[in-house]
C-alpha cells in the first residue's frame, strides 16, 4: 500500500497536557513529512501520534508514538 500523490495527511500529537493537529499534503511520490516542535514536551511521557490520510473518497488510519528525551 502506498499514498496517493496529492492526498491529505491529518496528524494529532496527543502531548501530556494538549493536542497538536497539523496537515500536510502528499508530494507527488506519495510522502508527506510534517515537523513537530518538541522543546517543551514533558520529557519521559509518550506522545501518541494519530495519522489520517484522505484522496477522494479513499481514508486510511495509522498511529505510531515518540517519547521525549530530556
Amino acid at each position: 500500500m502506498h499514498t496517493a500523490a496529492g492526498a491529505s495527511v491529518t496528524t494529532v500529537a496527543h502531548y501530556k497536557t494538549t493536542d497538536h493537529p497539523q496537515t500536510a499534503m502528499a508530494d507527488g511520490a506519495g510522502q508527506a513529512t510534517i515537523a513537530y516542535y518538541i522543546s517543551g514536551a514533558t520529557p519521559g511521557y509518550q506522545v501518541a501520534v494519530d495519522v489520517s490520510v484522505s484522496s477522494g473518497s479513499r481514508t486510511a488510519h495509522c498511529s505510531t508514538s515518540f517519547t521525549p528525551q530530556s
